[in-house]
């Protein structure tokens, strides 16, 4: 299930293609299968980048608890995935606007 993710999210060039893939990836879980999570583990309103690294928290904790079902682990890994994939972005656009500024205080 997560390994077409994982590929996708690894392939991401920025915040907002993260934000899409992990939509279309919570889009695609049955709405059955969610409600066999615990309300506060059910993704929802992931619009931002933040969001990504709120539901990556929240349901790496909750995989913590005991007889926490597999579609919990699932949706962790993604998560996780995405929101470290989303400080690599962040560490790039770092760099490149630290290049620019040490060329431009250069000129």
């Amino acid at each position: 299930m997560i390994a077409g993710w994982k590929e996708e999210i690894a392939h991401a060039d920025s915040p907002s293609a993260l934000v899409e893939i992990v939509k279309r990836f919570v889009d695609g879980i049955d709405a059955s299968e969610l409600r066999q999570l615990p309300e506060e583990c059910r993704p929802v309103r992931i619009g931002r980048p933040a969001d990504i690294a709120y539901w990556a928290f929240t349901l790496t904790t909750a995989t913590l608890l005991p007889e926490s079902p597999p579609l919990l682990h699932q949706l962790s890994l993604v998560f996780a995935d995405a929101s470290t994939r989303l400080a690599a972005i962040a560490h790039v656009e770092d760099q490149r606007a630290r290049l620019r500024s040490a060329m431009i205080d250069r000129d």
